[in-house]
């Protein structure tokens, strides 16, 4: 059977164009240590009434996202909100620095302390309350408080990790697989449960 190669000007063009493309979104993909296998499941409800002896169940027409192995289900940011504030007001202040700042296909943001306060219009201790109220548990393994952080802190200074479950803009499948491809062996945390990231 004959083989035919079609590797012309125009594909080679594409190859490389897509190639770079590729490149810069890997760029802003590090290490993660929040749940990428994010599981949609129905929500049901079951009714029952004095009147009738079998109860109904319905399945809500919105979709949950279980996260990981602790069956921590939301829809949203939205959901957490009211968990971040309770444990600060000012929660929602760093919550809208990441989104004004998180790149493109990127699960990471720099908070420099000084330009946060500065854009805030807060106290430096202001900023350390919201913060350690987004911030996952400081144990090196992976916990169930994962799937209600917002931020996991880096050996890099003023470097987080996004939960990317809440915050992530672009193409989310197309991050999950160049996640894996990048990071095959997943993320590795360092004794005060940072995550360990060499760039």
């Amino acid at each position: 059977m004959p083989r035919f190669a079609f590797e012309t000007k125009a594909n080679k063009k594409v190859k490389e164009i897509i190639a770079d493309k590729t490149n810069s979104k890997l760029e802003n993909i590090i290490a993660t240590p929040f749940t990428i296998d994010p599981e949609y499941v129905d929500r049901h409800i079951t009714v029952s009434s004095k009147e009738e002896s079998v109860p109904k169940e319905f399945i809500s027409i919105s979709k949950q996202v279980k996260l990981g192995n602790y069956c921590v289900c939301m829809q949203s940011i939205g959901d957490m909100f009211p968990y971040w504030l309770n444990k600060s007001a000012y929660a929602g202040l760093i919550i809208g620095y990441i989104l004004k700042h998180i790149q493109l296909y990127g699960n990471f943001v720099e908070i420099p302390e000084k330009e946060f306060v500065s854009w805030a219009g807060c106290h430096r201790q202001r900023f350390y309350e919201a913060l350690n109220a987004l911030l996952r548990p400081a144990v090196p393994y992976p916990c169930a408080g994962d799937n209600l952080a917002l931020l996991a802190a880096t050996t890099k200074k003023s470097i987080y990790v996004v939960n990317h479950n809440f915050i992530f803009r672009r193409n989310y499948d197309e991050f999950v697989t160049l996640y894996e491809l990048k990071f095959p062996n997943g993320c590795k945390l360092d004794s005060k449960g940072r995550v360990i990231i060499e760039r």
